[in-house]
């Protein structure tokens, strides 16, 4: 009995030493692992989008700037000021023109897109005016109300997106209190002379 205790004591002494030398090993192998370490980069930023580029993962080739190149053209674009979802959805009748302004008012104040309903039918979504801001500033005074918008287009899955550059209000149209019909007018986007390509 006292023989199979100490071969007990022993073998208890020798999982102890092997666990400790295996913990002991795993440790040194811990501390001695180099860890990746990450370069710095001083970041670079997009001039036309502001975005901050990151030359790890997409190095500055031609396909690099290809992502970042404007589709944009320079345009003017007559039109009542209209919020987007009421027109787009007729949730609450026409969506434009006087009997629709006290709503328009009230959704554009509230943060709706506005957009441009130009005499071809068209909506324009205004969507930016400088920076990082939307076009609820800038377009709410003439809510319901005939401008003329000049700005930037782009045009991408059907959506006809604007960044108003400026607004002025012009006269209102004979038919303006009518729907128009998509197709008609006299043209409501025409190209400006005082701004660059591809802002």
């Amino acid at each position: 009995m006292v023989m199979r205790h100490l071969v007990l004591r022993y073998m208890t002494l020798l999982l102890v030493l092997a666990l400790g030398l295996s913990l002991t090993a795993c440790n040194e192998e811990k501390h001695s692992r180099v860890e990746p370490t990450v370069s710095t980069v001083n970041p670079q930023y997009d001039p036309k989008t502001g975005v901050k580029l990151d030359t790890r993962t997409l190095p500055p080739t031609s396909a690099h700037k290809a992502i970042y190149k404007p589709e944009t053209e320079a345009v003017v674009v007559v039109g009542e000021v209209v919020d987007a979802w009421c027109y787009a959805s007729q949730t609450m009748g026409a969506g434009h023109g006087p009997v629709h302004q006290a709503c328009a008012v009230a959704c554009v104040g509230g943060g709706v897109t506005p957009g441009i309903l130009d005499d071809t039918g068209m909506l324009w979504l205004c969507v930016k005016h400088k920076a990082f801001t939307g076009c609820k500033e800038i377009l709410f005074p003439f809510v319901a109300r005939r401008v003329k918008v000049t700005g930037w287009a782009a045009h991408k899955g059907g959506c006809n997106v604007l960044k108003v550059e400026k607004v002025e209000l012009v006269a209102p149209t004979s038919g303006a209190a009518s729907s128009p019909a998509p197709g008609t007018g006299s043209g409501a986007t025409e190209q400006p002379s005082s701004l660059k390509k591809n802002k």
